[in-house]
This record gives C-alpha cells, sequence and structure tokens, in this order.
C-alpha cells in the first residue's frame, strides 16, 4: 500500500484538449512509475455525409519506471475512426471503433497497438435481433521498453461473436434482454458457446449474467457484472469471472464511485481475487470539467 499522488493540468475548447500530468503513477498490477507528460487530442469530427469520424491524438513526456531500471522519454500519435451509428437498410445498424496507436520511445524501441470494437445488429422482429460483433487488441509491431506499458498476454484479444437476442422481458423492475450464440478466439483457434441476460432499471440498476463454454478446452465460465446506484451521485459495482474447472474466481472486484459534490470524487475499488485495494480521490477546480480518467481497473 501507498500514496500515489498525481496532478493534473486540464485546458478544453470545443476543437482540442490538452492535459498535462505530473506525478507518481500505478498501473493495474500495482507497478509504480513517475511521469511528466503532456498530451493534446482533437475530439472526432465526422467524415463528410459519412457516418465515420475520424479523431486522433498526440503525447510526449518523460517516464521513470524504478522496477524496470528504465528511466526515458515516450512520445506517441493515435488516429481514431468510429461510427456512432449507422443504418444499413430499413434492419440493420453498425456500430463501432477502431483505434491505431503508435509510441516511439528515447531508448530507440517503438510499439504499435490496435484497438477496435464493431457490431452490426440487424433486426429479426421488434423483439429479436441477431448481432454479429468483432473485438480486437493486438500489439502490431514492436514492443516497450517499460513494464507498465506493457499489454499482458490475459488482456489482449481478438475474437469475434454471433448472438441471437430477444427483449421485452420483465425480471421485477429489470427490462431483461436474453441472447445465445457462438464466439471465435482467433489468438487461440477456439470456438464456443455463450448465453446469458442482461437487465437495466436506469439509473438505479444493472446487470449482465453470462455464461461460457470453450469447446477446446472445456472450461465452463460464468461471468456477473453488476452496478447499482445507492443515494445521489454513488454507485457500487461487482464484476466476477468463475472458471468450475479450477473451482476459483479469475476476478472479483467491488467498486464504490462517490461524486460528494460537483468538484469531489472519490473511487473505492477491491480485487479480492489479486489481493489489491485502490483509492482514488478526485479533485476538480470547476464543476464543469470532467474528473481525469483514473488509473483504477
Amino acid at each position: 500500500m501507498g500514496l500515489i499522488p498525481r496532478n493534473f493540468l486540464r485546458y478544453e475548447t470545443p476543437a482540442m484538449v490538452a492535459e498535462l500530468t505530473i506525478g507518481r503513477n500505478q498501473d493495474v498490477n500495482s507497478r509504480v512509475y513517475e511521469q511528466a507528460e503532456v498530451t493534446t487530442g482533437v475530439p472526432p469530427r465526422r467524415l463528410g455525409a459519412s457516418a465515420v469520424r475520424l479523431g486522433g491524438s498526440f503525447g510526449t513526456g518523460w517516464f521513470r519506471e524504478p522496477s524496470a531500471a528504465v528511466e526515458t522519454t515516450r512520445s506517441f500519435a493515435q488516429v481514431d475512426l468510429s461510427v456512432p451509428s449507422a443504418t444499413l437498410g430499413a434492419r440493420a445498424t453498425l456500430t463501432g471503433t477502431m483505434t491505431y496507436r503508435y509510441a516511439w520511445y528515447g531508448t530507440g524501441a517503438a510499439m504499435g497497438i490496435v484497438t477496435g470494437n464493431t457490431s452490426l445488429t440487424y433486426r429479426l422482429s421488434e423483439r429479436t435481433s441477431f448481432v454479429l460483433s468483432y473485438r480486437v487488441l493486438e500489439v502490431a509491431s514492436g514492443a516497450t521498453p517499460f513494464q507498465f506499458d506493457t499489454i499482458p498476454a490475459d488482456d489482449l484479444v481478438n475474437e469475434a461473436t454471433a448472438l441471437l437476442t430477444r427483449s421485452g422481458f420483465r425480471l421485477g423492475p429489470l427490462a431483461t434482454t436474453v441472447f445465445g450464440g457462438v464466439s471465435y478466439d482467433f489468438r487461440t483457434t477456439s470456438p464456443s458457446l455463450v448465453a446469458g441476460f442482461s437487465g437495466r432499471d436506469d439509473p438505479r440498476l444493472a446487470l449482465t449474467l453470462s455464461g461460457s463454454y470453450n469447446l477446446k478446452s472445456s472450461e465452463f465460465k460464468v461471468t456477473l457484472d453488476a452496478g447499482a446506484q445507492v443515494g445521489l451521485g454513488s454507485r457500487v459495482t461487482v464484476y466476477t469471472v468463475y472458471n468450475t474447472r479450477t473451482g476459483s474466481f479469475e476476478e472479483f472486484d467491488y467498486g464504490l464511485t462517490a461524486r460528494l459534490c460537483d468538484c469531489f470524487q472519490v473511487v473505492l475499488k477491491y480485487r479480492q481475487a489479486r489481493k489489491e485495494f485502490w483509492l482514488e480521490v478526485g479533485l476538480a477546480p470547476n464543476p464543469t470539467m470532467r474528473f481525469p480518467g483514473g488509473n483504477a481497473p
């Protein structure tokens, strides 16, 4: 346990955002590093009359990671493509994001990362839909000299999913959708069967309970993702992944986000499976400013 102080200075206009970050930081695996970094970004803008939007960001700074004995600069450029919602014919809707980030370091190393999440929904009836989705997080090239900048192998994903969904059910106060289908992991070349349901009672309660059976490894995993509003401006969350083959929780996280006033926010998170406790305090000088994104997983 330790104190991880960070200072943010943010400037925002409709055309751009700039942010200066100075202080200590920590990644989701508790690796501490020091940084002095400035970033700037352009919000997504529509490309002509199409539904596609283009945005980007750039950053440069100095970093020091004691555990890896590395101290050097890092700069990055990022391009973001997104389709908030595009209607294809009378029944189909496309949404998605795709990001390419290229970082280069003072050591001469460089790394490219591709991130994407795309979904095509075809409405079969008023309550039934077929959803084809694809998500990816891959290191396209190179490597980083820092440990905190390294993407864990377990977080890499290259997966396509086909689901049949049906909505219109009620579970108490929850408007519920049930779903089932198949997914394919291109990294492990393994198919899985997927089924579950999700329910919402905005803004008070939201939950998703699902199960997946890997046809290659015979692993069956149960995932619960739930959040509930408690009082004005506060929300509790629970996220668990249970592996029935190993008889253990791969993830078990509790969280509390409390916005105590317009300018003050506290985030608490306990990761039981990893025995980690997170505390983040956000202070904004102006109620109209958003709180900087923290590192609590």
